[in-house]
């Protein structure tokens, strides 16, 4: 029992199977035994240890349920089904209300698995209502709470948020505080959702360090990668990364399978946050193949589009479309709606950044409508959305546009939540301000972006570029050496050891623009073989749109006047 409540599954698993092994006809150790593997997430061998206690009592159905559950995470839904329906005529002759409620709990897990949400949504509702009915308000506000985790999945924060904080109190009255972790842990996912960052750490920090007091090991995985990765996604990969090293040897440990798998996105985005993009694509496509091997569609979109943003940071347009392509496919068959708006997002930068504007906002009026859709708005997404809206018109040389949308994301007192978001916002609006002679304030903006605490490496190298973009505009007579030279030299330095093609070729076009006829040969070839290498990797119905955008079309404007 203490190992139960303490969340250490293999010393429940030696103690029970030690007890099975000294009585080998007892069916209530079989069935002990099984529960006990099922905590430790070893399936196979629960589900020998269910079918045991079955061939010593077939009338058993618990241990029909054992067997359900494990067949469940096996994957073997067809005939979790079957088990399921045998245990609800079992309890059915019984007469027993709370078995027929459990089994309609096991019926909205295994839908779940099976990426039927609004299925699963109706059997976690009804087994709560089943529990309540029978006087177990405690299971009933669990199967409450998967209930509203389902909800968030699908974006409906609303309801999700106030189920959370309704089964809040049945919890701790009982002194049920796993219960309560699992509650704060999700509660906090809401929240970070919602776009109150401040409020959701806050919560996660709660979760994580109620687990901690339990010393539940188990228990401390969810709000540790919730956690993790919001740190992440604000720009502090410093303090995600001790995090995701901690749910590595957690997952391993535990035998969990899931903790491990997410917790390498925030291994990933730690080296795109240093600038080490080979490494972040090879976490990403080992993802992938994790994905598969678990034969885990929900998680192969997810390191999809992980694996895409980090191509489209690479300057590798084309990859980073399939990607998105796939990944959008499988989250509208599944019907994950929060993903599906990150991933519609997404894939509207990636078409804006191809020339395909009007594809670009149909993308993007489809995730600010997800993003929209229920009383409590998906905050984040919104930012996101607005923040690419006005890049996609900066890319159109809309200055004007890109200006009016980008403007109020970049208000000091209205800082966006998530440092991408931001550097978008303050990169682009600089941009923006600079074409509209609006030099003093470009540069004011810029600098921020160049500076940002928060920014990863690439980022910051974003906001150098475009200080060095300013200054050339800004210079009415070259100067030596000049903060144009100073600025695009580092950029130029980085964009070459970095792999960044586009940033190569505008950094070497910047300066043979600016050094004119004192510019040495090599500057035109870092320009022309940037250009050369980030049009390879653009579909090649699309290039003729690419060439038109504004900082393609100034690289190859400098070229043909070098030429």
């Amino acid at each position: 029992m203490r190992a139960q409540i303490y969340g250490r599954p293999q010393q429940e698993v030696a103690a029970c199977a030690a007890l099975s092994a000294r009585y080998p006809d007892d069916p209530a150790l079989r069935l002990a035994l099984a529960h006990s593997q099922l905590r430790a997430s070893d399936y196979a061998a629960a589900l020998t240890a269910a079918e045991a206690a079955l061939e010593l009592d077939p009338r058993d159905p618990q241990a029909t349920l054992a067997r359900a559950e494990a067949l469940t995470y096996l994957e073997r839904f067809d005939e979790a089904a079957t088990a399921l329906a045998e245990a609800e005529a079992l309890y059915d002759r019984l007469g027993l209300l709370s078995g027929t409620a459990r089994v309609a709990e096991l019926r909205g897990d295994l839908e779940f698995s099976r990426g039927r949400l609004a299925s699963a949504m109706e059997y976690y509702g009804a087994a709560a209502k089943l529990f309540q009915a029978t006087g177990r308000p405690v299971r009933g506000a669990r199967a409450e709470k998967a209930r509203a985790d389902v909800q968030l999945k699908l974006g409906d924060l609303t309801a999700a948020v106030a189920t959370y904080r309704r089964i809040e109190p049945t919890f701790r009255e009982a002194g049920f505080y796993a219960a309560v972790v699992e509650m704060l842990s999700s509660l906090g996912g809401a929240l970070y959702l919602e776009g109150r960052l401040e409020d959701a750490e806050r919560t996660l920090r709660a979760a994580l360090d109620e687990a901690r007091k339990l010393d539940n090991r188990a228990l401390m995985l969810a709000p540790m990668l919730t956690l993790a990765n919001l740190l992440g996604y604000s720009g502090r990969s410093a303090e995600a990364r001790p995090l995701a090293d901690e749910i590595l040897e957690l997952g391993r440990e535990l035998r969990d399978r899931e903790a491990p798998f997410f917790a390498r996105t925030l291994l990933g985005s730690d080296a795109l946050h240093t600038g080490d993009l080979a490494r972040a694509q090879r976490i990403f496509r080992r993802m992938i193949h994790e994905a598969d091997d678990a034969g885990s569609a929900e998680w192969r979109a997810y390191a999809l589009v992980a694996l895409a943003g980090t191509l489209l940071a690479a300057e590798k347009t084309g990859p980073a479309l399939e990607a998105l392509d796939e990944a959008i496919a499988i989250n509208e068959r599944l019907g994950l709606a929060v993903d599906l708006g990150y991933a519609l997002a997404l894939r509207g930068r990636v078409r804006a950044e191809l020339g395909e504007a009007a594809r670009a906002i149909e993308d993007l009026d489809r995730a600010e409508e997800i993003a929209t859709q229920d009383e409590t708005p998906l905050g984040d997404l919104e930012d996101t959305v607005r923040a690419t809206r006005g890049w996609a018109a900066l890319l159109e040389a809309q200055w004007e546009r890109a200006d009016e949308v980008l403007a109020p994301l970049v208000e000091p007192q209205r800082e966006p939540p998530s440092a991408s978001v931001a550097m978008t916002a303050l990169i682009g609006n600089a941009y923006a301000l600079s074409r509209l002679g609006r030099s003093d304030a470009a540069i004011a903006l810029a600098e921020r972006a160049a500076s940002h605490e928060q920014a990863g490496a690439l980022e910051r190298l974003a906001g150098q570029l475009c200080l060095a973009d300013i200054a050339a505009r800004r210079a009415a007579v070259p100067t030596a050496p000049s903060s144009v030279e100073i600025e695009a030299q580092r950029v130029l330095e980085r964009a070459v050891d970095w792999g960044l093609p586009l940033t190569r070729a505008r950094a070497g076009a910047l300066l043979l623009s600016h050094r004119a006829g004192r510019a040495p040969r090599t500057l035109r070839q870092h320009a022309r073989d940037g250009l050369r290498d980030y049009l390879h990797e653009v579909p090649s119905e699309r290039r003729a749109f690419v060439r038109r955008r504004w900082d393609v079309s100034a690289v190859e404007q400098v070229l043909n006047a070098e030429h």
